[in-house]
């Protein structure tokens, strides 16, 4: 702060003066910067969607809130999500009666905006230039992956916001000795509560212990006190969530490791981070003999260094879980420091100034060729096929709805579904998750059908039956209303509904398929595995149509 500015504060200002002061270099550049945040914000709001997999937390929330606990299906403890704190977030919007997308949006949008405000933080001091840090920010709010998963239901923009602003408190530098304890005390909590926001946080988690614990403390005398701040409160934290899930859950590793967990998916996960450099990146390598790294190479700020651990920790890891068949998403939480390094290099003072304004041109122009795809390569699906689940022909949110509208908690009608998100949400009814994330039996033991994460294993139609599955959804698929007197199914050809009989005896005797309505001209048909009480009672008067199967 100036000697005018420290001389208008302490003496008072008059209307005139405050304006001058609000019109000096730091006050426009604030200004500018609340500009360009409201904008960025304005920009991934029309951009929403939600997935379908946000509606398991939404359904663990909605179960939490009722009283029933953190559960999926009634006595069931089933640890079906690895978003406990966002998760708890939901529920605590739904109890002050919110409904859970708008909070879930609202909530990923603040997220979003502290992402950026750290990053700026952060910039201002890599960089030293204020426009420069301007035009990060900018770069990274615009880029399609990070404004598109401000959204989705998901914790994905939560978990960014805490890693990005753990490493504003690691990296930028404090006032003061006695600031070290403090300093480290709030890192070790918003690192605690990275980590219970997703499980993965932990790695770049220990990328920041091992460089916040190697630097010299401000003073000796404080070393001692600077480095229980920094583990203790993590370690308590952790310690006591993981003491109750054991107690709750009774087991170490959640649900979804065992049902997602394959040998041989590190080609998958190797095939996604290639496409996400490609897709954004790749161009930039022609442009790094022109950003004077040479000069600055055997000088590099510590700083980066982390953000280099970081990055490289985190893609490794991406890598060996075989990713994620949702767009990119998982590279979402290191994106602020991956456009920190990139703004390193192309937008430091060193960098020739054309090198910098063709990065600024690359990357804005493949984040608007990305928003523009419909498709990516198999095994991965865009943001507009996630969104696409939910409405027009699929229609999840509408099939769960009038699954909820034909019967009522307490008939006791289990379904099964590989969507096992909007549908069991919106139903309300017992739901068997047939990928078995949310389903213990299936998560060990499902028979293995896809390399693809989350959609590796499938319930068997014994384990079905053996659960008294009423109907089964597959992934749904909303038909056109056709009466078809005598039209009979193959029971080699449920693909549709992801059953593979080996035989028309292990359907059982009584499998059928029946038609269930959902919208004026529409209806989705489930095959009909387990006699229910309460879909005759529907069939009897409401005169569902059924089918037999050959």
């Amino acid at each position: 702060m100036d000697e005018s500015v420290e001389r208008i504060a302490r003496e008072g200002a008059s209307a005139h003066q405050r304006i001058r002061v609000a019109l000096s270099a730091p006050g426009r550049h604030a200004v500018m910067f609340a500009v360009v945040l409201a904008a960025l914000v304005v920009l991934a709001w029309r951009s929403r969607f939600v997935t379908d997999d946000a509606f398991i937390s939404f359904r663990y929330a909605q179960r939490l809130v009722e009283g029933h606990g953190l559960t999926w299906n009634p006595g069931e403890r089933v640890e079906g999500y690895t978003n406990f704190l966002w998760t708890l977030a939901i529920a605590g919007a739904m109890a002050l009666g919110f409904e859970p997308v708008a909070a879930s949006w609202a909530l990923g949008l603040a997220g979003f905006a502290v992402s950026i405000v750290a990053t700026y933080s952060i910039a201002r001091e890599l960089l030293g230039s204020r426009p420069r840090a301007l035009g990060l920010v900018a770069l990274l709010g615009t880029n399609y992956t990070f404004s598109a998963w401000a959204t989705s239901g998901l914790e994905t923009s939560w978990q960014a916001a805490l890693l990005t602003l753990a490493l504003q408190n690691a990296l930028c530098r404090g006032p003061g000795v006695s600031a070290d304890v403090a300093r480290n005390f709030r890192l070790s909590m918003l690192l605690a509560a990275a980590t219970l926001m997703h499980p993965d946080s932990a790695l770049p988690a220990a990328v920041l212990f091992v460089a916040v614990a190697g630097r010299r403390a401000a003073a000796d005398s404080m070393r001692a006190r600077a480095l229980t701040a920094l583990l203790v409160p993590f370690a308590v934290l952790m310690g006591a969530w993981t003491w109750w899930r054991l107690g709750y859950y009774g087991g170490w590793l959640p649900n979804t490791f065992h049902a997602k967990a394959a040998a041989g998916i590190t080609r998958q996960g190797a095939r996604l981070a290639a496409a996400f450099f490609l897709t954004y990146f790749a161009p930039l390598l022609v442009l790094v003999p022109f950003a004077g790294l040479r000069a600055r190479l055997p000088r590099i700020d510590a700083r980066v260094w982390v953000l280099i651990a970081i990055v490289a920790v985190w893609t490794a890891y991406v890598i060996a879980i075989g990713g994620d068949f949702m767009e990119y998403r998982f590279f979402v939480p290191v994106l602020p420091a991956t456009f920190l390094l990139l703004g390193w290099v192309f937008l430091s003072p060193r960098c020739a100034r054309a090198a910098s304004a063709v990065f600024v041109l690359v990357a804005t122009l493949a984040s608007l060729v990305q928003s523009r795809r419909i498709e990516l390569m198999a095994g991965f699906e865009s943001v507009r096929q996630l969104d696409g689940h939910l409405h027009a022909s699929q229609d999840w949110d509408g099939i769960g709805r009038a699954l909820a509208a034909a019967f009522d908690p307490a008939d006791s009608v289990t379904i099964a579904v590989t969507a096992a998100g909007a549908v069991p949400y919106y139903s309300r009814l017992p739901a068997v998750d047939m990928h078995g994330l949310t389903d213990s039996w299936v998560a060990r033991h499902g028979m293995i059908i896809s390399p693809r994460p989350g959609h590796r294993r499938l319930a068997t139609i014994q384990y079905l039956r053996l659960r008294r599955v009423a109907l089964v959804l597959g992934s749904p698929l909303q038909d056109e209303d056709v009466t078809l007197p005598g039209r009979r199914f193959r029971a080699d050809s449920l693909e549709r509904f992801r059953l593979y009989p080996r035989d028309r005896a292990e359907l059982g005797a009584e499998a059928r398929v029946v038609e269930i309505p959902v919208k004026t001209g529409y209806h989705v048909p489930a095959v009909y595995l387990t006699p229910n009480p309460a879909v005759e009672r529907q069939i009897r008067e409401h005169g569902w149509p059924v089918y037999g199967i050959e």
